[in-house]
């Protein structure tokens, strides 16, 4: 199984349906995959770091906070991100470190504006050998 992220129909919302090797990479699949519904991840420039510290109370809420705080980053203060380094410690723990740079109107179209990630048809589970999530966002 190839790791990969596809994006699913859903009414006016849309869909991510992501499939990864490991709970870390299905978090950086998802990121990856939020930000191609919002922009063109390629044409962000990994200039800048910041790091995150999450905790959540399941692995499927971990995911929505995780998604809900990069669109966050993005609505309040602009900042675009192409490359995640996830790690998960403890049950229900993700510190991350993101790279990206401001939002730049020149180079970065705004492809659909993302009101958030939600609970709504939420799955976080184990499927034989590889990580499945489903998450539908709130456009």
């Amino acid at each position: 199984m190839i790791p990969h992220f596809r994006f699913t129909e859903h009414t006016a919302d849309i869909g991510l349906e992501v499939f990864a090797r490991t709970r870390e990479e299905l978090f950086e699949l998802a990121a990856f995959g939020m930000t191609a519904i919002l922009t063109t991840p390629e044409k962000i420039h990994p200039l800048s770091k910041k790091t995150v510290n999450l905790r959540a109370d399941h692995l499927d809420e971990l995911l929505v906070v995780w998604l809900n705080r990069l669109n966050f980053e993005f609505e309040t203060e602009g900042w675009l991100f192409s490359e995640f380094d996830v790690r998960l410690t403890g049950a229900f723990d993700l510190m991350a470190t993101l790279r990206g740079e401001l939002f730049n109107p020149e180079r970065h179209e705004i492809l659909r504006e993302i009101k958030a990630a939600t609970y709504h048809h939420l799955i976080v589970e184990k499927r034989k050998q590889f990580w499945y999530a489903n998450v539908i966002f709130d456009l």
